[in-house]
């Protein structure tokens, strides 16, 4: 599922970028424009949270430890992509605030933090990151004390 939902997200990304003109007709006028009028960086940071998005969620079909560091970048890629949306020019379309707007960023949010998480809630471990490996990049972000004591599942329940 993971990869249907962050291959949207790569299309979407794909058809703003090369302005298909089908796609962007289907957009209302003041959002054409702000795409146009966006800066380098936010197509950069947009582009990295994208396709490290959609590369974590192969990754993650083929268990391997990259996938969360793909998942982190894809998350802090988004926030930052987000609140510069929000804070620009942009906020003041009425579009920038309809709630299916809000409600899809809150989804893209949710699921980056679920995917994030999966390997240190998966309950068989065999996707579980080593104890080190996993503390370290977990601990960055400064949640998920059951990362910190996976060892002993008796404590965390993990």
């Amino acid at each position: 599922m993971g990869v249907l939902w962050f291959a949207m997200g790569a299309l979407d990304y794909v058809m703003i970028s090369y302005k298909v003109p089908a796609y962007m007709q289907a957009m209302p006028e003041d959002l054409q424009y702000w795409f146009d009028q966006r800066p380098v960086w936010f197509t950069g940071v947009w582009a990295i949270s994208v396709w490290s998005a959609l590369l974590g969620s192969f990754l993650l079909l083929l268990r391997r430890r990259q996938a969360l560091r793909l998942f982190v970048l894809a998350l802090v890629g988004f926030i930052i992509a987000a609140l510069w949306a929000y804070l620009s020019e942009a906020a003041n379309m009425a579009h920038m605030q309809s709630t299916i707007t809000h409600i899809f960023n809150g989804l893209i949010f949710f699921l980056g933090i679920f995917y994030i998480f999966l390997p240190a809630i998966h309950s068989d471990g065999r996707f579980a990151l080593d104890g080190a490996g996993q503390s370290r990049v977990i601990g960055l972000i400064a949640i998920a004390p059951c990362a910190l004591v996976r060892r002993s599942s008796a404590v965390c329940g993990c």
